[in-house]
């Protein structure tokens, strides 16, 4: 138990950062269209440097999670590795080694996984999930 919850440390204090980024955010922009409601000067508001480090933090943020969705699920990655034995001679034996496919309802990377598989001719081929 005490292992599990040092091991959840990092990712407590990255989902607390990530979140009080876009707190921050959304106060400065709530505060920046409120005075702007309210006739008041609203010049440098969002233009500061402290405002724009939380700007780009927000569309970095952004950007992280749009590759998550729309690039990474469609990324086939292939690495070929060849591991010489003295133990076969004068011949090979090839294994295709399948991990992170993060299966979800949404078909996106199986057919093609499945086709890429075939290509590459596999003696054995072991599935190792994450």
């Amino acid at each position: 138990m005490k292992y599990m919850l040092i091991c959840l440390i990092p990712a407590i204090l990255f989902l607390g950062c990530v979140a009080a980024i876009y707190l921050l955010e959304i106060r400065l922009l709530f505060k920046w269209f409120r005075r702007r409601l309210q006739k008041q000067p609203t010049a440098r508001m969002l233009t500061t440097r402290p405002a724009a480090f939380l700007h780009a933090f927000s569309v970095i943020g952004l950007l992280c999670l749009a590759w998550a969705y729309f690039v990474e699920p469609y990324r086939l990655e292939i690495c070929t590795v060849t591991i010489p034995t003295g133990k076969l001679t004068n011949t090979s034996f090839r294994i295709v080694q399948i991990s992170d496919l993060h299966c979800e309802k949404k078909i996106r990377l199986e057919p093609r996984l499945v086709e890429e598989i075939n290509r590459l001719k596999p003696d054995l081929a072991v599935f190792t999930g994450d």
